[in-house]
């Protein structure tokens, strides 16, 4: 949100070369990598996101924008709860997109979509095992049916 991650685009503005580096997107290596793209607009990415909405039934405007979509959600559910809930989401999953960039830049790693979905799912269970304390639903549970782990 604060423009810190040091993006293709980002780099390239500052002048730092890197040998063999095209600034491209790692995952789908058609367009340059800014936030915005790797985050959301990336069609690997994108269909994590899609899959993520569809599993919590979801049905939404898809914005491109890291602040839009932020604060899209966190305006859009009601208490602080969800608020939370869903901020917890956001940050787990851009995370480990992040994670799975960083993968493919410097060890080559290849995009595997399910890979990067159970992540995504794991840590997100995983995080609000650790921030909700009265979030008590195993992992089974939690992928099985997230609806109701989230409506407590």
């Amino acid at each position: 949100m604060k423009n810190a991650l040091q993006t293709g685009v980002d780099l390239k503005k500052r002048g730092i070369v890197i040998p063999n580096c095209n600034f491209r997107c790692s995952f789908c290596g058609q367009e340059e990598e800014t936030k915005d793209h790797i985050f959301f607009s990336c069609i690997a990415v994108y269909d994590v996101w899609m899959r993520c909405y569809s599993w919590f039934g979801i049905v939404s405007v898809w914005l491109e924008s890291t602040q839009q979509i932020f604060c899209q959600r966190v305006m859009v559910s009601g208490s602080a709860l969800a608020n939370r809930i869903w901020r917890i989401l956001w940050c787990s999953i851009t995370w480990v997109i992040w994670n799975w960039r960083n993968n493919a830049v410097f060890r080559g790693t290849a995009l595997n979509f399910h890979k990067l979905w159970h992540d995504a799912l794991f840590h997100y269970w995983s995080w609000l095992k650790s921030y909700e304390p009265n979030f008590n639903y195993s992992y089974v549970q939690w992928e099985t049916n997230p609806g109701p782990c989230i409506d407590q």
